[in-house]
């Protein structure tokens, strides 16, 4: 199940529902970008993922992937020498990994928070509740030579301001953080054993 649904993002936004498929494309990349930037902030995939990783190997009863948390294993394939046939003693991986919001409600409900404020406030959802004719009360105009500027009340503040209204930052999201690299301990089962998923990673 997504994390934020485009009728959410629309329902912040002010934009009437039903969404047409226009609509629901362009809310649909404002939550992937916003999702985006959690992961690029977290440093692991934040909402599960599928990933093959090739020349995968098990060093001291531990499996060394790309990422985590792992969630389950999809299959592990031996892989073989080209040129001799020999298995090279390393394995073509399929698994599932991130952080997972479904385990984690807290998790999930600060990340649906992040979500659904950025991308309720990313331009092409502004500019798609102006098309809308959605209306905004004009807070103050200012005029100064050739150039002038409108605010609106129901603009929501930049979330460097800490503002009431402003949207979340990624800090809020801190507690999940990827602390450096490293490998979690766990004992890897024989390879054929990929149900038992709980001591991959």
């Amino acid at each position: 199940m997504p994390v934020v649904e485009p009728e959410d993002v629309a329902d912040l936004a002010g934009i009437p529902l039903p969404l047409d498929q226009p609509a629901r494309t362009v809310l649909e990349r404002a939550i992937a970008k916003a999702l985006a930037a959690v992961t690029a902030y977290l440093g692991r995939p934040a909402v599960p993922a599928t990933f093959t990783q090739s020349g995968a190997r098990s060093l001291d009863g531990v499996w060394q992937l790309d990422y985590g948390p792992v969630i389950s294993i999809t299959s592990a394939t031996p892989e073989t020498d080209p040129l001799s046939g020999q298995e090279t003693g390393a394995y073509t991986v399929v698994y599932t990994a991130g952080k997972d919001p479904a385990a984690d409600p807290v998790y999930a409900a600060a990340l649906a928070e992040y979500v659904t404020a950025h991308a309720a406030a990313a331009s092409p959802t502004v500019r798609l509740a102006d098309e809308a004719g959605v209306a905004r009360r004009a807070k103050s105009l200012s005029v100064s030579g050739d150039t002038q500027s409108i605010t609106y009340a129901d603009e929501p503040a930049s979330s460097a301001d800490g503002a009431a209204g402003a949207p979340p930052t990624l800090t809020t999201l801190k507690r999940w953080k990827r602390r450096g690299v490293h490998q979690q301990p766990g004992i890897a089962p024989h390879p054929l054993q990929v149900r038992r998923v709980d001591t991959w990673w």
